[in-house]
């Protein structure tokens, strides 16, 4: 009996060789596939992630600017406050003559009066009442819910922000900044560690012209 051999065609041979090709394409576009599906899933665990660190991060900015901002903000009220209050009392000085005050600090709680009685009006002491010209205000103004205070210093009378204020440079009014009677103002005026800011000198100095006339009755009569 004779084997029939059968006759393998070129195309045969052809699709043989590219068989094996084929299934190792298909190996490998599944591991790529695979490979890619895997750093999907990284990149969506990472994102939330990378979201998250991001917005913490702008929070912090966030934060810390507008801690920053609300301390000179606070630093830049003060001053036009000042300048609101000088400007009340040297009119009050020029129409009732300011003849002293009564502590060493004294709230300035009392420009909201329209009338009184005497000669005083808060700690505040007069020559001439009937001039008053209240109310110079609607109300007293506050920084960080404390009052402006008038300081009696040895080297006159201030207009500063009462104790408990934090200024811009962290300082604390009667904590680290203590204000009193003995107090070298000029040189606490001028200091960056001070009342010195960048927004201005947070502290004003005011006339008192009425004092003379105290000084006067208090000095022994030469003539009877």
């Amino acid at each position: 009996m004779v084997k029939r051999t059968k006759k393998v065609t070129k195309n045969e041979q052809k699709s043989a060789v590219e068989e094996p090709k084929a299934v190792k394409s298909r190996k490998k576009t599944t591991k790529t596939k695979s490979s890619n599906s895997k750093d999907k899933q990284e990149y969506s665990t990472r994102m939330p992630l990378i979201a998250m660190i991001l917005f913490a991060g702008l929070f912090v900015v966030s934060v810390f600017m507008l801690f920053r901002n609300t301390k000179y903000s606070a630093d830049s009220l003060i001053v036009q406050d000042l300048q609101k209050l000088h400007k009340i009392f040297i009119e009050i000085d020029k129409d009732c003559k300011i003849i002293d005050f009564e502590h060493v600090k004294n709230y300035i709680d009392f420009l909201t009066v329209k009338e009184f009685v005497g000669s005083e009006v808060g700690a505040m002491n007069v020559s001439y009442p009937r001039n008053w010209k209240g109310p110079y205000l609607l109300d007293n103004p506050t920084v960080h819910e404390q009052q402006y205070i008038i300081l009696r210093n040895k080297n006159g009378y201030y207009i500063v922000p009462g104790d408990g204020v934090t200024l811009a440079n962290g300082k604390v009014i009667g904590q680290d900044i203590v204000l009193g009677e003995k107090t070298d103002m000029e040189k606490v005026l001028h200091d960056s560690a001070g009342l010195k800011s960048k927004e201005g000198i947070l502290g004003v100095k005011i006339d008192v012209s009425g004092s003379y006339l105290k000084k006067i009755l208090q000095a022994p009569l030469k003539y009877l």
